[in-house]
């Protein structure tokens, strides 16, 4: 990547030396610059983008699983307990991942 900075310094030493550029070679510097910022911006868009879009997955995904639990839920053959509401409730807290928190 071209050093802006440096090819400036490069101008202005050369200026001082009375070698002159063409007055384009400073408006390309000044718009490559614009461009870098606004390509950092979009970058940092697009991270949080993508961070809600994971969240927002995750939380769908989430849902979809204990909407799947509580439409199948059945009683135990052992004990009577109702264990996919059970199961359902536990994700729905969030208590499954906690193992991988710590």
């Amino acid at each position: 990547m071209i050093d802006l900075d440096a090819l400036e310094a490069a101008v202005a030493e050369g200026e001082k030396k009375n070698f002159f550029v063409a007055p384009i070679v400073k408006e390309l510097i000044a718009e490559l610059r614009e461009l870098r910022s606004m390509r950092r911006a979009d970058n940092e868009d697009i991270a949080r983008a993508y961070d809600f879009a994971r969240d927002k997955g995750q939380a769908l995904e989430r849902a979809a699983v204990v909407a799947f639990l509580r439409e199948g839920d059945t009683v135990c053959m052992e004990c009577g307990d109702r264990a996919t509401l059970d199961l359902a409730y536990r994700i729905e807290c969030g208590e499954h991942r906690r193992e991988e928190e710590k």
